[in-house]
């Protein structure tokens, strides 16, 4: 009969076995040997549905996620904050539509921050596949949005035209795309070997 976990269904086991070995055995040395086995217990892994053994174990795996997460929450951050500032500050300076395209950018960073975090933190990915996803992410919300951002606040920077940089934006957006595929690919890829 298992209980919650493989550990804990050896542990009944390894019981199981000392009780069948030792019925002549007295009390007192029964709980003691019983005590031994429940202070070895180790658990393998966290019991938690979503973490699996290999993120526990793999250290290398453990701090790409953190990085990831890491990177998550810095873009998630400042996603926040040029929201806030163009919702406030750039209102008065910005027309209509070069506000849209602000908010935009920062829309589009905000989901690929929470896209970052849930590739920090789901078990099922390589590290290389979650590598290649970090690099896409990251590189094309520095292109996308950042280009968005420069864009839309082109007229406040009179000593520079950022239109000539125009170009950027459909590589930045081409390189988000790519993180999505790279997910899908290594997820099914995954679940034919299953």
């Amino acid at each position: 009969m298992e209980l919650l976990s493989p550990e804990v269904s050896r542990l009944q086991k390894n019981f199981a076995s000392f009780a069948v070995k030792n019925q002549s055995t007295s009390r007192i040395k029964f709980h003691k040997t019983l005590a031994q086995l429940a202070a070895n217990y180790r658990p393998k892994s966290f019991w938690f549905p979503w973490i699996s053994n290999t993120f526990v174990r793999n250290s290398n795996r453990t701090k790409m996620n953190k990085k990831t997460i890491i990177t998550a929450a810095i873009l998630g951050m400042i996603a926040i904050i040029l929201g806030a500032f163009g919702a406030h500050a750039l209102k008065k300076v910005l027309s209509i539509e070069q506000l849209a395209t602000f908010e935009t950018g920062v829309r589009y960073q905000m989901y690929h921050a929470l896209f970052l975090l849930f590739i920090g933190l789901i078990p099922d990915l390589t590290s290389k596949a979650k590598n290649n996803i970090y690099n896409l992410v990251l590189s094309g919300v520095v292109l996308f949005s950042g280009s968005i951002y420069l864009l839309a606040t082109n007229e406040l920077t009179p000593f520079f035209d950022f239109k000539i940089i125009g170009f950027v934006t459909p590589i930045g957006g081409f390189l988000l795309i790519s993180a999505w595929a790279v997910l899908l690919y290594n997820i099914t890829k995954k679940s034919e070997k299953n």
